[in-house]
Parts: structure tokens; C-alpha cells; sequence
């Protein structure tokens, strides 16, 4: 789930909408996230370029990391995952820290919700479950399970 974390985190972020659906389902117990052990580094990496280019005040990446840290997403033991995610890598053409959410849907047997296209369609290729975040809407009574 590499991007939806960070998208619900910043208000304008296009796939928001979708992120927020994901943070709902989480919140209700209808998704159990595993995370790879470099997620929240990514995400605090991210907050970082985002202040940088102006995106995000500095005084608010420590509250947010604190809030998702609090949020409880589990990761993965992350024994031998970095042999992993570079075999990964290195078959599919993709980043190191791309190629472990693979690994990471694989291990766990969950689906990778992913917001970047690329990232989608290299996983689908490769046998893992995927889904796109911005098709994540909620349905007409509410979040879907």
C-alpha cells in the first residue's frame, strides 16, 4: 500500500478520495494492512520532498509521522526482505523499495494497493493481487468491505 498511506496525509493529493476509502476500511477492521519494514521511512521521506517544494509546512511532517506511526500498520518481519526485493527488482525492472511492496503482497498473501499505474501493472504482470487505489471509491451504502 505505498501510496495510500501518504495520500490520505495531504490534502491535495489527487487520489485522496480513494486513500481516505482505504484509511476508513482500515479504521473499521475490514482491511489488515502489512507494510514492508522500509514503509515508513518512504512515507516519512515523502512528507519531506513535500515540504520541500512547498507542498507542506516543516512543522507538521513530526505530527504527521507520529499520527501514522499511531495508526498501527504493521510491517513484515523484515528477515532476508531485502534479498528479496532486490531479486524482485531485478526480474520485474522496477526500485528496490517498489519491488518489496510486491514481495510484501506475496509474503503476506494481500492485495498491493497502489496509486502509481506503473508500479499496478508490473505487479498484475507478475501474478500478485494488485488493485489501483484511484478505482478504491466508496459504494453507494458506504465503504465496500
Amino acid at each position: 500500500m505505498p501510496a495510500s498511506c501518504f495520500r490520505w496525509l495531504l490534502v491535495d493529493e489527487p487520489d485522496r478520495e480513494s486513500a481516505l476509502v482505504v484509511r476508513d476500511r482500515i479504521q473499521a477492521g475490514r482491511l489488515e494492512p502489512r507494510q514492508p519494514p522500509h514503509f515508513p521511512i518512504e512515507v516519512a521521506s515523502a512528507l519531506v520532498v513535500a515540504a520541500q517544494v512547498g507542498r507542506l509546512e516543516r512543522s507538521t511532517i513530526g505530527p504527521l509521522v507520529r499520527s501514522l506511526e499511531a495508526f498501527g500498520l504493521d510491517t513484515i518481519e523484515p528477515h532476508d526482505f531485502a534479498t528479496a526485493a532486490v531479486e524482485t527488482a531485478l526480474e520485474l525492472g522496477l526500485r528496490v523499495p517498489d519491488a518489496g511492496y510486491i514481495v510484501c503482497a506475496r509474503r503476506t498473501g494481500g492485495t498491493l494497493i497502489t496509486a502509481g499505474r506503473r508500479l499496478f501493472e508490473v505487479a498484475l504482470r507478475s501474478g500478485a493481487a494488485v488493485a489501483l487505489l484511484g478505482e478504491m471509491a466508496p459504494s453507494p451504502g458506504g465503504p465496500a468491505p
